[in-house]
């Protein structure tokens, strides 16, 4: 979809001669303020059942998550000591063992960030069925259910803008506007209980790396270890960040106002794809 609008350039402070955006007109915006003339469904639809069951896939997304960093600490407790144990091996071939259990530490770290994406997700379905059982089962169509899920992902996503005042062309007065602030999204959410169960995870993970790179590499041991941190540091911060990136996306329609932000979300709430055409 074509975006012919011209948003505004925020700063933190009064902006001036701003083009103000045109509505859009055609995607789900189409469908962001709720009508009560337009809404048609199934009528066999239960509410109540598809609460639970999102409930239920909402507890699952952390049980598979704590599976997940289970095996891994097993698989750590073991390999490590019997790599460190065995005399016969090389330091470089134990080097080797401490990487390949780096890969899937990533790769589980990769996994555990998609379930708290799909966490997320299933909160907000849950929130949007609570708002549904408002309605009208008769009275309810796609745009109806895609206004609900916007309204409370936005509502949720609030939280985490700012106020700035903008004052667009042709108009003497500032207009109050909300910019979603990844910073303000890192700030609430670096000390939850699921950013630390990632943390202690991808932490693990990148000691088992430096480690492994300080076996391998054959230089000094100041030189090793200071390879060993850089390298483990790195990946620290790359997994942490993929982790917030992911989870920013989930209100990336709040930063860019696209349909293919909002559908990143919607797709994947599928407890609310019981709509027809």
């Amino acid at each position: 979809m074509e975006n012919k609008q011209q948003k505004p350039v925020y700063a933190p402070r009064k902006i001036v001669d701003v083009r103000k955006p045109e509505p859009k007109e055609d995607g789900y915006f189409q469908n962001r303020d709720l009508r009560p003339d337009q809404r048609k469904t199934h009528p066999d639809i239960d509410l109540d059942a598809l609460y639970e069951r999102c409930v239920e896939e909402l507890g699952l997304q952390q049980t598979k998550r704590d599976q997940i960093i289970t095996v891994f600490l097993g698989l750590v407790t073991f390999l490590v000591p019997l790599a460190l144990g065995i005399d016969q091996v090389s330091w470089a071939a134990k080097g080797w063992i401490f990487l390949a259990v780096t890969l899937v530490g990533a790769l589980f770290s990769l996994v555990i960030a998609r379930y708290r994406v799909y966490k997320e997700i299933y909160w907000l379905c849950c929130q949007s069925i609570t708002v549904l059982h408002s309605m009208h089962m008769d009275r309810m169509d796609k745009q109806a259910v895609q206004a609900v899920f916007y309204g409370v992902l936005k509502k949720k996503g609030t939280s985490y803008c700012i106020k700035e005042e903008v004052k667009y062309e042709g108009s003497d007065h500032y207009e109050e506007h909300l910019r979603f602030s990844r910073w303000l999204y890192l700030k609430k959410n670096i000390f939850s209980a699921e950013t630390m169960y990632f943390f202690i995870h991808s932490l693990i993970t990148a000691l088992l790396l430096g480690l492994g790179v300080a076996l391998i590499l054959p230089l000094s041991t100041v030189l090793s270890v200071i390879c060993a941190i850089i390298t483990g540091a790195l990946l620290l911060i790359g997994l942490l960040a993929f982790y917030f990136h992911e989870c920013i996306k989930v209100y990336g329609v709040l930063i860019d106002e696209k349909d293919s932000s909002f559908n990143f979300a919607f797709k994947s709430a599928w407890f609310l794809h019981f709509f027809v055409s």
